[in-house]
């Protein structure tokens, strides 16, 4: 209820829910009883024996810290267990990106995938939508002659997103050879024409790449499509906080994760410039 009413969406109470759910059903105490020690050991488990990764830990340790501290302050308990609770260190690693002829080559498998496919790569690509603010798109959002849309993003913050003329282009041409009366952006192929959603869309992706043998291997994704609009951005020097704007980030260093691959490619773009000439 206090998640409610602090404005977190439907999915993050769910996700909470299920995650405390998971929590006192291996722990077996009610939650005065849980001591850090029950914490560590659960952590332990998901660690050791789930072979979660630092990051997964991490999600589980900041959720259960916010429960027990909501807890504290409501006193339910009177000690916080979770006060001796520390993050894992998380190892980070750059994040891939694709190349230039990779992008070219899933452009192209997805214009002979169909008019649809094109219409999702070049939407993602050009406006760095997160999966759940594309699905929940309708037609009537799409601003054309404004090159843009509102989105709702965590937290239910608004934003408009903008893409660029290709994006529209084939945006227009999907839109125009439908024949449904869905109100939905994007929709499934066949009868009754339901609102794709994000399994729908990454399992497109994957049809795209297995039209290619050279893109055998590739994550195609629509998170990685996310990364490679900032990337792209920072390349082109645009402000940081301009960036973070763009795609909805609350924090900047959520923005700068991408400066792995935005360093990384001003190297080799150095390296052919002057070692290779």
């Amino acid at each position: 209820a206090t998640m409610v009413i602090r404005g977190c969406t439907e999915h993050s109470v769910e996700a909470y829910r299920q995650e405390y759910k998971q929590f006192f059903s291996y722990i077996r105490k009610s939650a005065a009883e849980v001591t850090p020690s029950d914490i560590r050991g659960y952590l332990a488990y998901y660690k050791l024996a789930r072979n979660n990764k630092d990051s997964t830990i991490n999600n589980k340790t900041r959720v259960l810290r916010g429960l027990f501290v909501w807890l504290t302050e409501e006193e339910y308990i009177d000690k916080n267990p979770m006060m001796r609770i520390k993050d894992s260190k998380v190892e980070h690693k750059v994040k891939e990106t694709f190349s230039d002829e990779q992008v070219t080559m899933i452009k192209d498998a997805a214009k002979r995938h169909g008019i649809r496919s094109i219409a999702i790569v070049d939407f993602l690509h050009r406006t760095g939508v997160r999966i759940s603010e594309m699905t929940a798109l309708d037609r009537e959002d799409v601003d054309f002659y404004g090159r843009q849309c509102i989105v709702y993003g965590k937290g239910r913050k608004e934003r408009p997103v903008y893409f660029s003329g290709d994006a529209a282009v084939h945006l227009k041409e999907y839109l125009d050879s439908r024949t449904d009366d869905s109100p939905a952006l994007f929709v499934g192929d066949r009868k009754p024409y339901k609102r794709l959603t994000a399994c729908g869309i990454r399992n497109i992706l994957i049809s795209i790449r297995e039209m290619d043998p050279r893109l055998r291997g590739v994550a195609i994704n629509p998170h990685k499509w996310r990364r490679q609009f900032v990337t792209e951005l920072l390349e082109k020097d645009v402000p940081l906080t301009l960036v973070a704007d763009l795609v909805g980030h609350a924090y900047l260093n959520t923005t700068k994760d991408n400066y792995g691959n935005y360093n990384r490619n001003k190297a080799r773009e150095a390296h052919r410039k002057f070692v290779c000439g």
